[in-house]
């Protein structure tokens, strides 16, 4: 049985939340590999690239235009 790792955040009833880690330990190592691969992806530069690009297109959902 995998070990549930409860989480500290407040609800107003009911259970506490809890996530199990076991199945996020192999996506883990695929990213952490993933981003070794290529050192490019590891500075501000690229950071500010990508999240703008997602951020124009969350604003426009937002906003109801068809991206």
């Amino acid at each position: 049985m995998q070990k549930r790792e409860y989480l500290n955040l407040p609800s107003e009833s009911g259970p506490k939340f809890y996530m199990r880690k076991e199945p996020l330990i192999s996506i883990y190592e695929e990213l952490e590999e993933f981003l070794d691969f290529d050192h490019n992806m590891d500075n501000l530069h690229f950071a500010k690239k990508m999240l703008f690009s997602h951020e124009i297109k969350a604003n426009n959902q937002v906003e109801g235009y068809e991206v």
